[in-house]
């Protein structure tokens, strides 16, 4: 064998090494690609669930008194949640703490639906959502609680 047929072979050994390094490497590259999105979500959820932690404690804090008790009572006797016409039989007062069980309500449901858009939960898991947004869409409305809601399909 003469120096040209070897120093082909080893050029041709080469060129496959070559190739098979960048094989590797697309390889390396998209499934850290893969891995950073998947952490982006999960970081994005945990953040998302946290604001949402935050804000519904210091709501709850207002909503759970017990003075809330007789007005619901008020408003389940008035057909509340499937009316919104039941709203009515509340004073301005009763409604304002409504409106802050409710945006808390709606915060929640917002969440769980972001967390479905993003695929970090099933459809199994967002039904119960999806059946609050059904049953409280109209309620919402009535309270002027539902403009700037990240739940814009009017169709759950």
């Amino acid at each position: 064998m003469n120096w040209e047929a070897i120093g082909s072979i080893a050029e041709l050994i080469g060129a496959l090494a070559v190739l098979a390094t960048l094989i590797y490497l697309a390889l390396q590259i998209r499934q850290n690609t893969k891995g950073m999105e998947e952490t982006r979500k999960v970081e994005l959820a945990r953040n998302r669930t946290l604001t949402t932690q935050l804000r519904t404690d210091w709501l709850l804090s207002e909503a759970t008194s017990k003075e809330m008790h007789p007005m619901y009572n008020k408003l389940y006797t008035a057909g509340f949640p499937k009316e919104p016409k039941s709203l009515q039989v509340l004073t301005a007062e009763e409604k304002i703490q409504l409106g802050f069980f409710q945006v808390v309500n709606r915060m929640i449901n917002e969440n769980a639906k972001y967390q479905y858009d993003m695929g970090l939960i099933d459809e199994e898991s967002y039904e119960s959502s999806r059946l609050v947004l059904q049953n409280m869409r109209l309620i919402w409305d009535e309270l002027g609680i539902s403009e700037g809601s990240l739940l814009v399909d009017k169709d759950p």
